[in-house]
């Protein structure tokens, strides 16, 4: 094997096309490039420039490696996702935030402000934080929010925490719990928000191996993936202020089970459904004051 002294975007690219005869350039060329470590538009700009020194071009070489045979996901090779504008520090044995789930963030953040219109500083309880992304692009948009947010995985909470300081967040506090167990029915919280665990057993053995890669218990839920929606919404009824706003992510065939299990436990609130990037139904609020009736929109 002959080394070169420099190598080039373009190197890389052959050698990504190298790896398996049948790889789609259209839906893999995005992940190649991130892969690589720079934009669109400077790997295209800069294709066949002799830019990266033999370490570079290995390191990448080895990381598509993992991506194209074993399709182990690129925002663990990179140790960086995105989410909601922001860079995200990550790591293998935490869940890798979706796309969908800024519908969560977007929805919260517009229904505060139409339910607490005097901009009041509000407690707020993020339940399930991950790598911390929900909780702290709330907290960003939101430096005068007081907000606690809970984990069962001690990993997921320490990588929420260093994403908490690169972000300079100072409003969050991570507790290690398992949902409510660790908090106080004295503190109540006028708002509360979660993506939970909500692939059935059965919907997991579809998932693409890429998904398959992320941590099963923070896809997985009991009850055919109902499990957290009835234990989030048995529990919250003891933590929630009276004007609450309740706001969870849901799988786009989900809709109908959540809302009748919401009437159960919430029956006087307001539920919306909000959709995704797809259309799909995505994302329920629960909204709870005296300006509100029971109805479903």
């Amino acid at each position: 094997m002959i080394t070169k002294n420099n190598y080039s975007y373009q190197d890389c690219w052959n050698y990504a096309l190298s790896l398996r005869e049948n790889i789609t350039v259209e839906k893999t060329k995005n992940d190649i490039i991130t892969l690589c470590q720079t934009s669109p538009e400077h790997f295209w700009l800069k294709f066949s420039y002799k830019l990266l020194s033999f370490a570079d071009y290995t390191a990448i070489c080895r990381n598509l490696d993992r991506y194209v045979k074993e399709s182990y996901p690129v925002p663990y090779l990179t140790k960086q996702t995105f989410f909601c504008g922001l860079i995200f520090y990550i790591k293998k044995g935490v869940f890798i935030p979706q796309k969908d789930t800024e519908v969560l963030v977007e929805k919260t953040l517009e229904y505060a402000e139409k339910h607490w219109k005097n901009k009041q500083k509000l407690k707020v309880l993020d339940i399930g934080t991950g790598c911390g992304n929900i909780v702290i692009s709330l907290a960003k948009n939101k430096p005068n929010w007081n907000v606690t947010t809970v984990d069962i995985n001690p990993q997921a909470l320490a990588v929420a925490k260093k994403n908490s300081e690169i972000h300079q967040v100072k409003n969050v506090e991570f507790i290690h719990s398992n949902l409510f167990n660790q908090l106080s029915q004295d503190n109540k919280f006028d708002l509360i928000v979660s993506n939970p665990p909500y692939v059935s057993a059965e919907e997991y053995q579809n998932l693409s191996s890429t998904v398959k890669a992320q941590p099963i218990e923070a896809l997985i839920a009991e009850d055919d993936g109902y499990f957290f929606y009835r234990k989030i919404f048995q529990q919250a009824r003891n933590f929630l202020k009276k004007k609450f706003l309740l706001v969870v992510e849901i799988g786009h065939q989900q809709a109908e089970k959540v809302i009748k299990l919401i009437i159960e436990y919430f029956p006087q609130a307001k539920v919306s459904i909000f959709f995704d990037y797809e259309g799909r139904s995505r994302v329920v609020s629960i909204c709870q004051s005296s300006r509100f009736g029971s109805s479903v929109g």
